[in-house]
């Protein structure tokens, strides 16, 4: 809870920031909107600095993302909640291979699928939903499958 708390306060001041360097149509009018406040105010040294920065963010969470993905998936079919295949481990290299094609070509269809902004603009929105469909899948397999009632350690499964 305090995590979240100090997230939404740096988001919201982060924003005041931009609306003061900017102003509310400066703010309207661009797509970049934390290197151009930066840019307003200290230079184009520093947005150039600020995009750096903003583009290792992006970096690290696809990584964080391309790994979580197909680890969940493989979890999830190992304990019996999802496609059994996609628990397999491949015998050299002991990944769940099969499970990170999947989320790979996954991956691809949707980047084949549109523009870079449609599936931002789409895949935020949806990536809190995926997120959570493992625990709310979980939650109903442990409530029908009263043998599985074990299986499953979460707050949120009776």
């Amino acid at each position: 809870m305090f995590g979240t708390a100090a997230l939404v306060a740096i988001y919201l001041t982060a924003n005041a920031g931009y609306v003061a360097a900017l102003g509310a149509a400066g703010v309207a009018a661009t797509d970049r909107v934390a290197a151009d406040a930066v840019r307003t105010l200290f230079g184009s040294g520093a947005a150039r600095l600020v995009t750096l920065v903003i583009l290792v963010s992006i970096f690290s969470a696809a990584n964080g993302m391309a790994l979580t993905g197909p680890r969940m998936y493989f979890a999830m079919a190992r304990d019996g909640v999802f496609f059994r295949s996609l628990a397999h481990v491949h015998p050299r290299f002991g990944t769940p291979a099969l499970a990170v094609a999947v989320s790979a070509l996954w991956a691809m269809l949707l980047a084949l699928s549109g523009t870079f902004e449609q599936l931002s603009r789409t895949s935020c929105s949806r990536a809190g939903y995926s997120r959570r469909s493992p625990r709310l899948v979980s939650s109903c397999c442990a409530g029908a499958a009263p043998t599985r009632r074990g299986r499953f350690a979460s707050p949120a499964i009776p």
